[in-house]
């Protein structure tokens, strides 16, 4: 099966959830919604600076590497998105702080 992360399908739904809905598919999935103390309160999610309806980036940096999960409505929906694919790599949400949020690419919110 594809990884959550990896469809497409799942990440045009997961870009339009309610953040009640994210909080409950996370739930169901038994993920953790890594809080950080940043603008929106979630690890690897920051404003995009974009008015559009996908105004929450998902991203992060490992190693040197940096992964772009995708755009999303919700802070709430970002950080699902940055679960599943923590959780694709294997990563406990324990193990997590070794990622950072990859805010480089993000635009500042003022």
């Amino acid at each position: 099966a594809i990884p959550p992360t990896r469809s497409w399908m799942a990440l045009a739904l997961a870009a339009r959830m309610t953040p009640a809905e994210a909080h409950a598919a996370a739930e169901q999935e038994g993920l953790t919604l890594l809080r950080a103390e940043n603008m929106t309160g979630f690890k690897g999610v920051c404003r995009s600076g974009n008015v559009s309806s996908n105004q929450f980036q998902a991203q992060l940096k490992h190693d040197g590497r940096q992964k772009h999960l995708g755009n999303f409505a919700t802070a709430e929906a970002a950080a699902l998105a940055v679960a599943r694919f923590l959780r694709s790599e294997g990563i406990t949400a324990a193990e997590a702080d070794a990622w950072s949020s990859a805010r480089r690419s993000c635009k500042p919110l003022f």
